[in-house]
């Protein structure tokens, strides 16, 4: 026993009820200021809430129902963790690199590969590669029309690249109509072959019901198989799901180990949902250091809202917190 205490119980004993009342108020004092000192972090809890719902707000204005501007999925900070997570339907990854491992012969070059050559090989790699670069601009002029072309005729070879990309193109009206059901039956004949993106695609078009019902369930199986497939776009998909109780049961938990996952590749809003997760305290520990630096990551990758959640969550964590988070940012 210290000295201090010792001196206290000295005090109660020696001076009786006088004393024990005195001693009672001199308490009283400390937990008043104990009760205004949480007052005030309240009031700064408070003053976060205002501010992630003054996020929360900007996302739903700027966001939802704008699915190819958005994020994967975007979530929100609050009691009740995600809200309308908007799915995207992105182009397939490999339209971005060498698609279907065509030659690329002429890459770069307008003339060199011309256009009626490439129908004469027939070769379906080869045309979807060529319908990559006029879909993108990379090394040719941009011309939908075009890329739509090469596409159908690789698509009809059998290239589940093709398949997949055309039906983006059906999907999103470029160079043809929007055609939501056309879309679907190419992703169907992607998907069947197991291309994971195809099967990340088909489960956005089940999940907002575009050329189909709306389904969960189905858009659930879909993410499953092509996030199985290490599908990061996929991951982050199922892992909304089981946040939001989807088409499955609620389960913040293995929403956290799909968002993981995906973050772990660079999916920036994956990165963005597991900030939001730590954050809320949903499926792991709440942990602002953890939070801060999934959000940082995510904000770095554009995603604006993660930015606005970083900072807001910084008014309520020490220096320390702060650069601790950072660094395990820099560390990534």
């Amino acid at each position: 026993m210290s000295s201090d205490t010792e001196a206290i119980i000295g005090t109660i004993v020696g001076t009786g009820v006088v004393g024990a009342g005195l001693l009672a108020g001199f308490m009283y004092v400390l937990i008043g200021g104990v009760n205004t000192r949480i007052d005030d972090v309240n009031d700064r809890i408070g003053g976060l809430d205002d501010r992630i719902g003054d996020v929360e707000s900007w996302t739903r204005e700027h966001l939802t129902g704008h699915p190819r501007n958005a994020g994967t999925l975007v979530g929100r900070v609050g009691s009740n963790g995600s809200e309308n997570l908007v799915l995207d339907l992105p182009f397939d990854e490999e339209m971005r690199i060498v698609a279907g491992g065509g030659s690329l012969e002429g890459r770069g070059d307008t003339g060199r590969l011309d256009y009626a050559t490439m129908f004469a090989r027939g070769d379906p790699s080869e045309q979807n590669t060529r319908g990559v670069m006029y879909a993108t601009g990379r090394g040719v002029l941009q011309d939908d029309e075009r890329a739509l072309s090469l596409f159908v005729r690789a698509a009809e070879r059998g290239s589940e690249h093709a398949q997949n990309n055309l039906a983006v193109m059906y999907a999103m009206g470029r160079g043809v109509p929007q055609m939501d059901r056309e879309a679907l039956r190419e992703l169907r004949r992607a998907a069947e072959q197991e291309s994971a993106r195809a099967q990340n695609n088909l489960g956005v078009m089940y999940a907002n019901g575009r050329g189909v019902r709306q389904d969960d369930r189905e858009a659930v199986r879909w993410f499953r198989l092509a996030a199985k497939q290490d599908d990061a776009s996929a991951q982050n998909n199922l892992g909304v799901m089981y946040a939001d109780g989807r088409g499955v049961l609620r389960a913040a938990g293995e929403a956290v180990k799909w968002f993981r996952l995906a973050a772990e590749q660079g999916n920036a809003s994956a990165q963005n949902n597991l900030g939001i997760m730590y954050a809320n305290g949903r499926g792991v520990p709440r942990d602002y250091v953890a939070a801060h630096k999934w959000l940082n990551l995510a904000g770095t990758r554009e995603v604006e809202n993660a930015r606005q959640l970083r900072d807001a969550l910084a008014d309520v964590m020490s220096a320390e917190e702060i650069a601790a988070a950072q660094e395990a940012a820099r560390e990534r």
